[in-house]
């Protein structure tokens, strides 16, 4: 009896659709990615809608290669798709994303970075919402087990429609280790309120106000990771 590849014992489980996107993240056609130097490949469950693999491919600079990206579901053995992975052709490694936790819209990761040697290189946690949107990201030292403050853990808003258009905050936490607390500090990404640089908490109320505080005490802190609301 054959033995199926991964990929082919995956299609049987599952019906799936794909999506292709240039390096901008904007959709383009099967044919399209065939004469470009980076691209990407989602591989989408019809069924759930829900994201399994993303395959980067990266031939602009040096030598071409890809990496990929996994969501793991519970019946899955993460050693065997690592092992599937890191043999691929050009394959630079894998991220994989297992353990998932749910609250309201909002989906939360463990994720894993293993080179194509199968070596864990980081590990983390990330957070989307139900548009796919990343809305916490942080490492994990891999020595204590403990959320890492170099890069700084981060939380994203996205705006509402009663927000400006294009308004992105970016909220970064950061470990005073003289106090032993943590601070907060703002990136308006998209210069929306005309501030360019960093902003503390007090000038970032100052510009948006305290009522904009004050609605989204998501981002006051670093914890709750997980949202306990359906708005945040």
């Amino acid at each position: 009896m054959t033995k199926l590849t991964l990929n082919q014992q995956l299609i049987l489980n599952i019906n799936i659709m794909k999506l292709y996107k240039n390096s901008k993240g904007n959709l383009v056609t099967e044919q399209q990615i065939n004469i470009m130097d980076s691209y990407s490949i989602e591989t989408i469950e019809d069924i759930s809608g829900k994201l399994k693999i993303i395959e980067h491919y990266r031939g602009f600079s040096g030598e071409p290669f890809k990496y990929f990206e996994y969501f793991l579901s519970p019946n899955e053995n993460k050693n065997d798709i690592i092992q599937y992975y890191q043999n691929q052709s050009l394959s630079s490694g894998i991220i994989i994303y297992l353990n998932k936790q749910t609250s309201f819209d909002f989906e939360m990761w463990d994720w894993e970075d293993y080179s194509k040697t199968g070596t864990l290189i980081s590990k983390g946690k990330i957070i989307y919402d139900n548009q796919k949107r990343e809305i916490f990201y942080c490492v994990i030292d891999q020595q204590t087990n403990e959320i890492a403050y170099n890069p700084k853990p981060r939380k994203h808003y996205y705006g509402n429609s009663n927000d400006p258009n294009n308004l992105k905050l970016d909220f970064k936490y950061e470990l005073d280790s003289q106090t032993n607390q943590i601070k907060v500090s703002i990136d308006d990404d998209n210069e929306t309120s005309g501030v360019i640089h960093t902003m503390k908490q007090d000038y970032f109320i100052e510009v948006f106000g305290q009522n904009f505080w004050d609605s989204h005490p998501y981002y006051h802190s670093l914890l709750p990771l997980l949202p306990i609301s359906s708005v945040i």
